[in-house]
């Protein structure tokens, strides 16, 4: 499997948007179930029975994340942009209504409401480790990497606090700190480079950064990744041994296994899909990093007719488009 030619910086948003579309009918249902009549195209009318292309909080509070980005880093920017979503104007939503939102997020928002210190909304209890940070995580990644710099120290920690306006543990912190730098390594990858050993340069880079550091808290929140280390041995894993729930450890570990398993975006996401369970995330994240794999388009890359099955595909081009402009 090798990184295509033709990729740019906004596929993995694309990914995103596409992946968390499919999985919407499908969230909740089991894996035996799904077996038995799995998940083949972009489909309606299932758990939540919303039209096919119907996206959910993964690719509203990343439209949320990316407008506010906009006017720099500016956390109670976002966080008003979340509230307004969620409570009010209800602007990043497919039909003008939310239908579906984590628990940790909701209540993280309210606690916005309440008058919470921005920073300090976000849960930081062991339990509170969802996956409503990674799924939103993308924008701020591609924001502090733009003028194609590299993360560092200074970047993760934008990063960590983009993650602490509603999850404020130290696994949610990691896990969104290994996904940038995964994604900073698809982002730098040259045409022809084998995917995996683009993807063990992220992780490598990301232990590293959490080994090293002076925060020990941080450091031991590394230690539930340990199956990521060494990708070789991972993608050899059974589908039985991958878990797809709304843990952010194994959101980030089945997003991985359905990309080093796959030959195509179109694959990913379907496998992602499949898994069952958090199937929305799951594909939200497997198809923002499958995006910056293989592209839009063409026989392996985000299928076109997907891009246009989207709720509101017109709007989300404009926002992505106003968005790229804030990164060139």
């Amino acid at each position: 499997m090798m990184m295509t030619k033709n990729r740019n910086r906004m596929d993995g948003l694309w990914g995103l948007m596409v992946g968390d579309a499919l999985g919407v009918p499908a969230e909740f249902k089991s894996r035996n179930k799904l077996r038995e009549n799995p998940v083949t195209d972009m489909t309606g009318f299932g758990t939540h029975y919303q039209e096919a292309g119907t996206w959910s909080d993964d690719t509203s509070m990343t439209l949320a994340t990316m407008d506010s980005l906009k006017h720099g880093i500016d956390y109670e920017n976002m966080m008003k942009r979340f509230k307004e979503w969620l409570l009010y104007n209800k602007t990043y939503t497919p039909h003008g209504k939310v239908f579906d939102v984590g628990m940790v997020c909701r209540r993280a928002i309210m606690n916005y409401t309440h008058g919470f210190e921005v920073l300090k909304c976000g849960e930081d209890g062991e339990r509170s480790n969802g996956n409503g940070s990674l799924m939103r995580i993308l924008p701020a990644v591609l924001y502090v990497l733009k003028d194609e710099q590299t993360l560092d120290e200074e970047k993760v920690e934008v990063i960590h606090n983009v993650s602490r306006l509603t999850h404020s543990h130290p696994i949610s912190l990691t896990g969104c700190g290994l996904y940038a730098f995964l994604v900073d390594e698809l982002l730098k990858a040259d045409a022809g480079e084998d995917v995996r050993t683009v993807l063990q340069r992220g992780i490598d880079r990301g232990f590293f950064h959490y080994e090293n550091g002076s925060d020990k808290y941080q450091a031991a929140a590394l230690w539930p990744y340990r199956r990521l280390e060494k990708l070789e041995d991972f993608e050899k894993l059974e589908e039985d041994e991958i878990q797809s729930t709304g843990y952010v450890v194994k959101t980030l570990e089945a997003a991985l296994w359905c990309l080093l398993t796959t030959k195509s975006f179109k694959e990913c996401v379907l496998k992602a899909v499949n898994l069952g369970g958090d199937t929305d995330t799951v594909a939200a994240v497997a198809g923002s990093l499958a995006g910056y794999v293989y592209g839009r388009g063409g026989s392996t890359g985000i299928p076109e007719a997907w891009l246009r099955q989207l709720s509101r595909y017109e709007w989300l081009e404009e926002r992505v488009e106003a968005f790229e402009r804030v990164l060139y």
